[in-house]
């Protein structure tokens, strides 16, 4: 025997002794009892050793075997030494190894990292003799290598020639075996022990660690690809960017994009992949750079040119209206009324509305109704007939175009696009009459200054009456078209609408500013910190924003150190960041909350502005302190009862919002802060600063005396020494409104002298920042690409980024990971990854990584994703399911032994319907059931030693709780002998499972795949299709209750003791997910 055969007979024995005896080193209590004597092997008393069949073809070859042929020998005859198997293996018992992995007898003897087959056999054969049927001495032939034929002659010894695009290591095709002293040796090769077997040739040779599995056939590592791994897979640190109105999942290498209800991509889809390549993120249609955002969908479409501005919202051109645009405007024109009188009129895209007048002293023929309505679908205005004005004899209308009469025009302005006419007076040729021209059509857009002759050509019908002594009354035509808006709330006190109306009030309570009038989707509430009222800093006054959307609630605040705060109720949620349906960014010194199903935009300065914008798919469909978004700010004071309120102070309790835990008893106060001198020096202060050259083109965009107005509040409720500063944030929402309007002229309006902007933490100043907004460590803060607003403020200089309101390099960046914050170059495990914080990210290996499944209790199961639910089925169901495994539960009706037997008291686990009773291994042809009490039957007969190996399975005690099978796969099974049941999978199994555990392909998603390949919704009928005996009931498929609900009175103390979870016992772990655990 020569030296290495030695060595590896030696090195198993000791193995074996190690093994043996490690496995009797300690026995749990509840074995004791059970399992009374262990032998050293493992297996029962009496029991026979096994028999293996070579490995992957490999003959353990006798004299008489042909080439390829398998035999069986046993343990005790054998010697042999084995490595091979896939990626990532590694074997205990008798089983394969893998690519970098080992395969021994008892999980001790390593082989090469090649996955080569070496053997070492000892044959039946009488002491070797001289005179043996070959020349040197051998009986029998030399073992036949692998993919290889060989001829053998007894004086000539042997040749073994490998099977094309084969060769032996030594690179050679053919080998001269030669018998010597009794023993085959080969011929040059003397350090060979044994002949080894032809591996495939693979030109060019496998490079990166990749395997040559066949001919011209490379395996490669995960990481490596290409016909010889010569290419590097990359991997994707960072997730892809969310489009709008999107929701992702991801796994390592692809991204699936969903596009929110209601929301399609321009192509008509719903659903886009992102692919991993070469560490970016291609979309999976070669037709797209890059996933574009999922517009709103609207069924049926908009007509006649009209837009889809969200789900089913059309905005229609100006000439059409209806749902769907399908109506002409003309259809409801108040023209078609005939009526001779004046009016008022207003609508939306379903009817138009008029209250029809006639002059002071005028009266009509029959009392008139309080309005009359169009529906563009009938045309008609309803109720009919109406009453016609009755005019004096001695007064006449004025047909179109005549000229008796000398005019004497007001003044004609433009504003947003819609001209109007004030006080437009004509003189009969009698001078001491006085009339008053009302116009039916409202003029063209574009039109300025225009003579009278002019004005006539555009005028249907122009009537003439008496106007003596009274004013002369301002004709009143809404523009119709829907456009977006801004609504401003600053200093405290002061509110614009979205129609223009400016108005001020003071409250300590909380205020609905804005919300959806028509479908309450979502409502935005504001009030001013207590901190205002103080007295003390007036740095520290700020407002709180409370946004209701989608059935949750987020705050938007600030910290005890100034900082802006973005939280829901639960958490606080990181700025720049995505939620479905939610974005929120950092622009300057404004946080942007961005809410793009709604077409709601927030921008807070982290003090008292916010600035409201909407688009035009809410156009008549708000309410508040911001108005009624539809061009007519007469009905911008509506109360939440829908009166129009005569004081600013009625409007404000209308629509103030109680905390039920902080009711809050103040009164709104409309009273002016100006008195006395200080009123005086406000007016001229205030009137200076908004006549300033510097803003002549935002004259005509506001009402500059209220404007003027809140300046002056301002300036004399300012409790700084120099009052102009407190007047910064009126002459901010002037700009920013001037600037919404479409002014871009005023850019750098601040100066030295008038309002300064301090920047701290190394912010620069900037009248327009980076077009994508701040970068911030961790990620950028992305503004909409179509977003052209110019945002001025304090911004970090080029090449650094904002951390807690200081800039500083993209080196220094921390990393989060719920909430805790790792320095830069920290470490953290993420399954069996590693992640380290480099640059404000997380850069993540990626090794592939098994995973776990829990069927638990009674019971509570968890996929291999990750997927958490409960189903209360009483019958078998397979856990796991592959083409070579299956692991199966059985579930009986139990009164609440188990549950109690997991410490929970018997008033929580009264009613509990089923609990698991065995587990059932199914490989190779041997069944392991694992029952309760911890027995064990394998192929029906009862284990009475532990540990016990069948066929490679090795079935151990490892704590005093759990039983574990370690299946040659390297699955590993855990069973504590109640009612818990663990299943690990290695990473080689990925996407390979189906069962209640789900499919292991990271993506929860699928986890309910049925055995049609069908992807149920519902627990229910996924776990009834997976039930193994067909004569179980299923489980009706209705809408269970949780526990909790329906007992209430053992609610209570579930959330006492599930708390426990959340405690200072278990801080450690709460950056780690708990909601499953809290939950079950």
């Amino acid at each position: 025997m020569g030296v290495l055969s030695f060595c590896a007979l030696a090195l198993l024995a000791f193995s074996i002794q190690v093994h043996h005896t490690r496995g009797q080193s300690y026995i749990p209590q509840f074995l004791k009892s059970k399992y009374t004597s262990l032998d050293t092997t493992g297996n029962a008393a009496g029991a026979k050793p096994e028999s293996y069949t070579g490995y992957g073809g490999q003959s353990y070859v006798e004299e008489g075997h042909s080439f390829g042929e398998s035999a069986s020998i046993p343990v005790s005859e054998a010697h042999s030494y084995l490595s091979g198997g896939s990626y990532g293996g590694g074997g205990g018992g008798f089983a394969n190894g893998g690519y970098g992995g080992s395969f021994s007898a008892s999980g001790s003897l390593s082989g090469d990292s090649h996955g080569a087959l070496k053997t070492k056999t000892k044959t039946k054969t009488k002491t070797k003799s001289k005179t043996g049927k070959y020349s040197g001495g051998c009986g029998s032939a030399p073992p036949s290598p692998m993919n290889a034929g060989m001829r053998c002659s007894s004086y000539g010894g042997c040749r073994a020639d490998c099977i094309p695009e084969y060769q032996f290591p030594n690179g050679k095709t053919q080998l001269s075996i030669v018998c010597q002293n009794g023993n085959w040796k080969v011929a040059d090769e003397p350090s060979w022990a044994t002949v080894p077997s032809c591996q495939p040739i693979c030109l060019p040779e496998c490079i990166n660690n990749g395997i040559c599995l066949a001919p011209n056939q490379c395996q490669c590592p995960e990481n490596f690809g290409g016909p010889q791994c010569q290419f590097e897979n990359k991997p994707c640190l960072n997730l892809p960017v969310l489009p709008r109105n999107s929701k992702r999942s991801c796994r390592a290498k692809q991204c699936t994009i969903e596009c929110l209800p209601g929301h399609q991509f321009p192509d008509g889809s719903s659903i886009a992949t992102l692919i991993c390549n070469n560490g970016f993120w291609l979309p999976g249609k070669a037709q797209w750079a890059a996933i574009p955002d999922c517009k709103a969908t609207c069924v049926p479409p908009c007509l006649n040119g009209g837009s889809c501005l969200s789900y089913n919202v059309c905005q229609c051109p100006q000439d059409f209206r209806g749902p769907q645009c399908q109506y002409s405007a003309s259809v409801c024109s108040a023209k078609n009324m005939q009526f001779n009188g004046g009016y008022n009129c207003s609508g939306d895209m379903d009817s138009f509305s008029c209250a029809i007048f006639c002059p002071e002293g005028i009266a009509f023929e029959f009392v008139p109704e309080a309005k009359y309505t169009c529906f563009y679908s009938t045309g008609q205005f309803f109720p009919s007939p109406q009453p016609q004005c009755i005019f004096p004899e001695h007064s006449e209308v004025i047909s179109h175009g005549s000229s008796s009469q000398e005019f004497h025009s007001g003044e004609m302005y433009h504003i947003g696009g819609q001209s109007r006419q004030q006080n437009s007076f004509t003189r009969l040729d009698n001078p001491e009459e006085e009339f008053e021209i009302f116009r039916h059509k409202s003029f063209r857009h574009n039109v300025e200054h225009q003579t009278p002759e002019t004005i006539i050509n555009q005028v249907d019908q122009l009537m003439v009456v008496p106007t003596s002594g009274y004013e002369a009354m301002e004709n009143n035509f809404v523009d119709l078209v829907p456009k977006p808006g801004s609504c401003y709330a600053w200093g405290g006190s002061h509110y614009k609408t979205f129609d223009g109306k400016i108005y001020s009030f003071e409250s300590r309570c909380s205020h609905v500013l804005l919300k959806d009038a028509i479908d309450n989707t979502f409502s935005v509430l504001i009030r001013n910190h207590p901190d205002c009222f103080k007295g003390v800093d007036p740095s520290k006054c700020h407002k709180v924003i409370k946004v209701f959307v989608q059935g949750k609630e987020y705050f938007l605040k600030r910290s005890e150190q100034g900082l802006p705060i973005f939280a829901s109720a639960k958490k606080i949620l990181p700025i720049p960041g995505h939620l479905p349906g939610l974005r929120v960014n950092i622009a300057g010194n404004f946080v942007v909350l961005s809410m793009d199903s709604m077409g709601l935009v927030l921008k807070w300065d982290g003090k008292q502005l916010l600035h409201v914008e909407v688009q035009e798919s809410l156009w008549n469909r708000t309410e508040g302190l911001c108005g009624k978004i539809d061009g007519d700010k007469r009905n911008d004071l509506l109360t939440k009862e829908g009166h129009l309120s005569k004081s600013i102070a009625t409007l404000a309790s209308s629509w103030q919002v109680d905390d039920l835990e902080d009711p809050c008893n103040d009164t709104p106060r409309e009273e002016h802060a100006c008195s006395g001198y200080l009123e005086q020096e406000a007016a001229d202060f205030c009137g200076k600063i908004l006549s300033d050259p510097r803003f002549a083109a935002c004259l005509k965009s506001m009402d500059l005396t209220a404007l003027l107005d809140s300046c002056k509040w301002d300036y004399c409720s300012c409790k700084d020494s120099d009052k102009s500063t407190c007047t910064c944030e009126t002459l901010e929402v002037y700009v920013k409104d001037c600037s919404h309007k479409g002014v871009k002229t005023i850019v750098q309006w601040r100066d030295e002298k008038t309002c300064p902007m301090k920047c701290t933490g190394g912010k620069v100043y900037m009248p327009c920042g980076p077009k994508n907004g701040q970068p911030m460590c961790g990620t950028v803060s992305m503004l909409p690409e179509d977003d052209d607003s110019c945002n001025e403020g304090c911004y970090c200089p080029e090449g650094t980024v904002l951390h807690e309101n200081r800039c500083i390099t993209k080196e220094q960046c921390p990393c989060k990971l719920r909430g805790k914050k790792f320095d830069p170059g920290a470490s953290i495990p993420k399954d069996c990854n590693t992640c380290t914080c480099s640059n404000g990210q997380w850069d993540c290996t990626q090794v592939f990584c098994g995973a776990r499944c829990a069927a638990v209790g009674d019971p509570h199961y968890v996929t291999f994703d990750g997927k958490a639910y409960d189903f209360m089925g009483q019958c078998s169901y397979y856990l796991v399911k592959t083409d070579e495994l299956s692991i199966k539960a059985e579930n009986i009706a139990c009164a609440g032994s188990i549950s109690q037997a997991m410490n929970f008291p018997a008033s929580v686990s009264a009613g509990l319907p089923s609990c698991t009773k065995t587990v059932t291994i199914r490989i190779s042809g041997q069944v392991i059931k694992l029952k309760q009490n911890h027995d064990v039957v394998v192929n029906g007969a009862d284990v009475t030693k532990i540990p016990y190996n069948v066929s490679g399975s090795i079935i151990r005690a490892v704590s005093s709780i759990f039983l574990q099978v370690e299946l040659p796969n390297g699955i590993e099974v855990w069973w504590d002998g109640v009612s818990r049941a663990y299943i690990d999978l290695p990473a080689s199994f990925k996407g390979k499972t189906r069962g209640l555990c789900g499919t292991f392909n990271n993506n929860q998603k699928d986890d309910f795949v049925t055995p049609e390949n069908d992807v149920e919704q519902s627990v229910i009928p996924f776990a009834n299709k997976w039930k193994t005996l067909e004569k179980c009931n299923d489980v009706p498929d209705v809408l269970s209750a949780h526990p909790c609900d329906v007992n209430l009175h053992h609610k209570p103390t579930a959330e006492r003791h599930c708390a426990k979870i959340k405690s200072d016992l278990f801080k450690a772990c709460h950056c780690l997910r708990h909601g499953v655990f809290q939950k079950g």
